[in-house]
Protein backbone atom coordinates (compact mmCIF):
# COMPACT_ATOMS: atom_id res chain seq x y z
CA UNK A 1 0.00 0.00 0.00
CA UNK A 2 1.09 3.54 -0.80
CA UNK A 3 1.45 6.03 2.01
CA UNK A 4 3.47 7.09 5.04
CA UNK A 5 1.83 4.87 7.67
CA UNK A 6 2.88 1.50 9.12
CA UNK A 7 3.59 -1.03 6.38
CA UNK A 8 3.09 1.61 3.67
CA UNK A 9 5.66 2.96 1.25
CA UNK A 10 6.19 5.96 -0.99
CA UNK A 11 9.29 7.11 -2.78
CA UNK A 12 10.79 3.61 -2.93
CA UNK A 13 14.45 3.91 -3.87
CA UNK A 14 15.63 0.29 -3.99
CA UNK A 15 14.65 -3.29 -3.33
CA UNK A 16 16.23 -6.68 -2.79
CA UNK A 17 14.63 -10.08 -3.38
CA UNK A 18 15.85 -13.30 -1.81
CA UNK A 19 14.19 -16.64 -1.11
CA UNK A 20 11.11 -15.96 1.00
CA UNK A 21 11.80 -12.24 1.58
CA UNK A 22 11.37 -9.04 -0.37
CA UNK A 23 13.06 -5.95 1.11
CA UNK A 24 12.20 -2.43 -0.01
CA UNK A 25 13.67 0.84 1.21
CA UNK A 26 11.69 4.07 1.28
CA UNK A 27 14.09 6.98 0.88
CA UNK A 28 11.37 9.46 1.80
CA UNK A 29 10.64 7.99 5.24
CA UNK A 30 13.95 6.14 5.75
CA UNK A 31 12.03 2.94 6.52
CA UNK A 32 12.88 -0.61 5.45
CA UNK A 33 10.09 -3.13 4.91
CA UNK A 34 10.86 -6.86 5.02
CA UNK A 35 7.89 -8.53 3.32
CA UNK A 36 7.13 -12.25 3.55
CA UNK A 37 6.73 -13.47 -0.04
CA UNK A 38 4.59 -16.48 0.89
CA UNK A 39 2.07 -14.22 2.59
CA UNK A 40 1.59 -12.33 -0.66
CA UNK A 41 0.83 -15.58 -2.47
CA UNK A 42 -1.88 -16.20 0.13
CA UNK A 43 -3.32 -12.73 -0.48
CA UNK A 44 -2.03 -11.54 2.88
CA UNK A 45 0.57 -8.97 3.78
CA UNK A 46 2.99 -9.95 6.53
CA UNK A 47 5.89 -7.57 7.03
CA UNK A 48 8.37 -6.12 9.48
CA UNK A 49 9.30 -2.47 9.43
CA UNK A 50 12.73 -1.11 10.32
CA UNK A 51 14.01 2.43 10.60
CA UNK A 52 17.30 3.64 9.15
CA UNK A 53 16.85 7.15 10.56
CA UNK A 54 19.09 6.27 13.50
CA UNK A 55 22.21 6.36 11.32
CA UNK A 56 24.91 8.64 12.68
CA UNK A 57 26.33 9.12 9.20
CA UNK A 58 23.35 10.31 7.17
CA UNK A 59 20.32 9.11 5.32
CA UNK A 60 20.28 6.07 3.04
CA UNK A 61 19.64 6.66 -0.65
CA UNK A 62 19.72 3.02 -1.82
CA UNK A 63 20.70 -0.32 -0.35
CA UNK A 64 21.68 -3.85 -1.18
CA UNK A 65 22.04 -6.99 0.92
CA UNK A 66 24.96 -9.38 1.16
CA UNK A 67 24.66 -12.50 3.30
CA UNK A 68 24.01 -11.29 6.87
CA UNK A 69 24.45 -7.57 6.28
CA UNK A 70 22.73 -4.66 4.58
CA UNK A 71 24.83 -2.06 2.78
CA UNK A 72 23.39 1.44 2.53
CA UNK A 73 24.47 3.99 -0.06
CA UNK A 74 24.60 7.19 1.98
CA UNK A 75 23.27 10.50 0.69
CA UNK A 76 26.52 12.47 0.26
CA UNK A 77 26.59 14.76 3.26
CA UNK A 78 29.27 12.99 5.27
CA UNK A 79 32.77 11.66 4.73
CA UNK A 80 32.02 7.95 4.49
CA UNK A 81 30.12 6.61 1.51
CA UNK A 82 28.55 3.31 2.59
CA UNK A 83 26.97 2.18 5.84
CA UNK A 84 26.96 -1.49 6.92
CA UNK A 85 24.04 -2.74 9.03
CA UNK A 86 23.34 -6.08 10.64
CA UNK A 87 20.03 -7.87 9.97
CA UNK A 88 18.33 -5.82 12.68
CA UNK A 89 19.53 -2.62 10.96
CA UNK A 90 21.94 -1.77 13.73
CA UNK A 91 25.00 0.09 12.45
CA UNK A 92 28.17 -1.97 12.20
CA UNK A 93 30.68 -0.03 10.13
CA UNK A 94 31.21 2.52 7.39
CA UNK A 95 33.56 2.33 4.43
CA UNK A 96 34.30 3.74 1.00
CA UNK A 97 35.12 7.14 -0.46
CA UNK A 98 33.57 9.19 -3.22
CA UNK A 99 35.45 9.46 -6.53
CA UNK A 100 37.79 12.46 -6.73
CA UNK A 101 36.22 15.70 -7.88
CA UNK A 102 37.52 19.25 -8.19
CA UNK A 103 36.14 21.73 -5.69
CA UNK A 104 34.59 24.72 -7.49
CA UNK A 105 32.80 27.86 -6.41
CA UNK A 106 32.36 29.31 -2.94
CA UNK A 107 30.10 26.60 -1.51
CA UNK A 108 30.70 25.48 2.04
CA UNK A 109 31.76 21.88 2.56
CA UNK A 110 28.27 20.51 3.36
CA UNK A 111 26.68 22.32 0.39
CA UNK A 112 29.40 20.97 -1.86
CA UNK A 113 28.84 17.42 -0.65
CA UNK A 114 25.06 17.60 -1.01
CA UNK A 115 24.58 19.81 -4.06
CA UNK A 116 27.53 18.63 -6.12
CA UNK A 117 28.53 15.14 -4.99
CA UNK A 118 24.93 14.33 -4.11
CA UNK A 119 23.80 15.15 -7.64
CA UNK A 120 26.67 13.64 -9.55
CA UNK A 121 27.56 10.43 -7.69
CA UNK A 122 24.20 8.71 -7.40
CA UNK A 123 24.48 5.27 -8.95
CA UNK A 124 23.41 1.65 -9.16
CA UNK A 125 24.37 -0.65 -6.32
CA UNK A 126 24.19 -4.43 -6.15
CA UNK A 127 25.93 -7.25 -4.34
CA UNK A 128 27.36 -10.63 -5.27
CA UNK A 129 26.91 -12.46 -1.94
CA UNK A 130 28.66 -15.69 -3.00
CA UNK A 131 31.77 -13.70 -3.83
CA UNK A 132 31.38 -11.08 -1.06
CA UNK A 133 31.55 -8.34 -3.67
CA UNK A 134 29.62 -5.13 -4.23
CA UNK A 135 29.30 -3.48 -7.63
CA UNK A 136 28.61 0.25 -8.03
CA UNK A 137 28.01 1.75 -11.49
CA UNK A 138 27.81 5.50 -12.14
CA UNK A 139 25.55 7.26 -14.65
CA UNK A 140 27.50 10.52 -14.89
CA UNK A 141 31.06 9.20 -15.10
CA UNK A 142 32.52 6.24 -16.99
CA UNK A 143 33.23 4.32 -13.83
CA UNK A 144 32.25 1.00 -12.28
CA UNK A 145 33.66 0.26 -8.84
CA UNK A 146 34.09 -3.23 -7.41
CA UNK A 147 34.40 -3.55 -3.62
CA UNK A 148 35.55 -6.53 -1.56
CA UNK A 149 33.05 -6.75 1.31
CA UNK A 150 35.33 -8.96 3.37
CA UNK A 151 37.89 -6.21 3.71
CA UNK A 152 35.59 -3.26 2.83
CA UNK A 153 38.19 -2.09 0.35
CA UNK A 154 37.76 -1.10 -3.26
CA UNK A 155 39.12 -3.86 -5.48
CA UNK A 156 39.19 -2.10 -8.83
CA UNK A 157 38.02 0.96 -10.75
CA UNK A 158 36.74 0.06 -14.21
CA UNK A 159 37.05 3.17 -16.38
CA UNK A 160 34.79 3.20 -19.44
CA UNK A 161 35.39 4.16 -23.08
CA UNK A 162 34.71 7.90 -22.77
CA UNK A 163 37.40 8.30 -20.09
CA UNK A 164 35.26 10.91 -18.30
CA UNK A 165 37.03 10.32 -15.01
CA UNK A 166 37.49 12.30 -12.82
CA UNK A 167 34.12 13.84 -13.53
CA UNK A 168 33.89 17.16 -15.38
CA UNK A 169 31.01 19.31 -14.25
CA UNK A 170 29.67 22.86 -14.05
CA UNK A 171 27.91 24.78 -11.29
CA UNK A 172 24.45 26.28 -11.71
CA UNK A 173 23.47 29.58 -10.10
CA UNK A 174 21.75 27.74 -7.27
CA UNK A 175 24.98 25.90 -6.45
CA UNK A 176 23.95 22.51 -7.81
CA UNK A 177 26.53 20.61 -9.82
CA UNK A 178 25.55 19.14 -13.20
CA UNK A 179 27.58 17.26 -15.83
CA UNK A 180 29.53 19.38 -18.30
CA UNK A 181 27.94 20.23 -21.65
CA UNK A 182 30.05 17.74 -23.59
CA UNK A 183 29.83 14.99 -20.96
CA UNK A 184 28.14 11.74 -21.92
CA UNK A 185 25.74 9.63 -19.90
CA UNK A 186 27.40 6.39 -18.81
CA UNK A 187 25.70 3.43 -17.09
CA UNK A 188 21.94 3.02 -16.81
CA UNK A 189 21.82 -0.42 -15.15
CA UNK A 190 24.13 -3.16 -13.95
CA UNK A 191 23.49 -6.84 -13.16
CA UNK A 192 25.58 -9.91 -12.36
CA UNK A 193 24.95 -13.35 -13.87
CA UNK A 194 27.23 -16.38 -14.15
CA UNK A 195 30.18 -14.53 -12.60
CA UNK A 196 29.94 -11.76 -15.18
CA UNK A 197 28.99 -8.11 -14.86
CA UNK A 198 26.51 -6.87 -17.47
CA UNK A 199 26.28 -3.07 -17.71
CA UNK A 200 24.01 -1.02 -19.98
CA UNK A 201 25.99 1.92 -21.33
CA UNK A 202 24.61 5.01 -23.06
CA UNK A 203 27.43 7.15 -24.43
CA UNK A 204 24.87 9.80 -25.45
CA UNK A 205 25.42 13.48 -24.73
CA UNK A 206 23.52 14.96 -21.79
CA UNK A 207 22.22 17.57 -24.22
CA UNK A 208 20.17 15.03 -26.18
CA UNK A 209 16.52 14.31 -25.36
CA UNK A 210 17.08 10.59 -24.79
CA UNK A 211 20.49 10.80 -23.16
CA UNK A 212 19.92 7.80 -20.87
CA UNK A 213 18.83 5.32 -23.53
CA UNK A 214 21.36 2.56 -24.07
CA UNK A 215 22.25 0.39 -27.06
CA UNK A 216 25.56 -0.84 -25.67
CA UNK A 217 25.85 -3.77 -23.30
CA UNK A 218 29.30 -4.19 -21.77
CA UNK A 219 30.35 -7.48 -20.20
CA UNK A 220 33.13 -7.71 -17.59
CA UNK A 221 34.44 -10.48 -15.38
CA UNK A 222 34.31 -10.00 -11.61
CA UNK A 223 37.84 -8.58 -11.66
CA UNK A 224 36.68 -5.78 -13.97
CA UNK A 225 38.36 -7.11 -17.11
CA UNK A 226 36.34 -6.34 -20.29
CA UNK A 227 35.06 -9.46 -22.04
CA UNK A 228 32.60 -8.30 -24.68
CA UNK A 229 30.66 -5.38 -26.13
CA UNK A 230 27.17 -6.17 -27.44
CA UNK A 231 25.32 -3.64 -29.61
CA UNK A 232 21.58 -4.08 -29.10
CA UNK A 233 18.94 -3.81 -31.81
CA UNK A 234 16.90 -1.39 -29.70
CA UNK A 235 17.66 1.21 -27.06
CA UNK A 236 16.82 0.36 -23.46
Amino acid sequence: PKGLGPGEASGISSGYLEIGKFYIHNAQTQKMLAIDVDSLRQNKYNYKSYSTLTSNNGKILKFTKSNDTFIGDLIPAYKDRFQIYDLGLEEVNTFGEFPPIEYKGDLDSISFLVQVKGNLFQGYILSVPKKSLMIYAHPFIDLIQIYDLKSNERVVNVIGPEQNFPLKYKLLQDGNGVPCTDCKFAYNAVKVFDNRIYALYSGNSHMTAKFDQCKNLFVFDLNGNPLKKIILNVSL
